[in-house]
């Protein structure tokens, strides 16, 4: 209907519907391949410079809004049906929407005007945030369904780490320890575990690289949210 407009249109040359194999055909007809320049690179316009790194920021902030939002719908979900806590459709959706629009040509390579960037930059922060807040009632909801073992030093916290995929893995984490003393962190059996003292750069506090153990099996059949749960401990040195 558009092409039938457009041919009627005094502004727009003769449209018409084809495919392109005969478009092909007639471009050899009209000028022999051998006259023909030849482009033998990366089809990148090299006059719209600056699209693989400027904005760096912005390809970084759809990375983490991705992963945050994912995490954010899987605990959400585990937590619907564990908990039976309702499902945060409206606030995942509106993030999600954020993200998405973010995603537009212009925005993600970096190519547009700065004040595209100031408005753009308030809906990643709007997303991340709400996917933070979605994730963090999740996992303290699920957190209540799966009780800790008693610690099996005395003083030692108890800390639950959640696993948002679904092998066993072993990661490098960072965890803010309680402002006074120095801290390490255990296993769930007493065990002591490779760390190293640092500072959160976001909490502006002391902080631990901890070496996780493993979490445990589970199988996408899930028999249980304590599954997706390893268990630390820390305790004052």
């Amino acid at each position: 209907m558009l092409v039938r407009r457009w041919a009627a249109s005094p502004f727009f040359p003769r449209l018409i519907f084809g495919q392109a194999q005969p478009l092909f055909d007639q471009l050899v007809e009209a000028q022999p391949l051998a006259n023909r320049p030849v482009w033998s690179d990366e089809l990148y316009l090299e006059l719209h410079r600056g699209c693989y790194t400027t904005h760096g920021d912005q390809k970084q902030f759809n990375r983490q809004s991705e992963n945050r939002l994912f995490e954010a719908e899987l605990f959400a979900t585990l937590a619907t049906l564990v908990a039976g806590v309702d499902y945060p459709r409206r606030p995942l959706e509106i993030a999600w929407k954020q993200v998405l629009f973010n995603q537009f040509h212009d925005i993600l390579p970096g190519t547009s005007i700065g004040a595209v960037f100031d408005q753009a930059n308030q809906d990643w922060q709007a997303a991340l945030t709400s996917a933070d807040q979605v994730l963090h009632h999740a996992l303290a909801q699920l957190a209540s369904h799966c009780p800790l073992p008693p610690a099996p030093l005395s003083g030692a916290i108890a800390v639950r780490v959640f696993n948002s995929l679904n092998w066993s893995r072993q990661e490098v984490i960072t965890l803010t320890t309680p402002p006074a003393g120095f801290w390490r962190a255990l296993d769930g059996l007493g065990r002591s575990l490779p760390t190293q003292r640092v500072v959160d750069p976001q909490a502006q506090a002391a902080a631990l690289l901890i070496a996780a153990p493993r979490s445990e099996e589970h199988t996408s059949e899930l028999q249980s949210p304590c599954n997706l749960v390893c268990r630390l401990l820390l305790e004052k040195k």
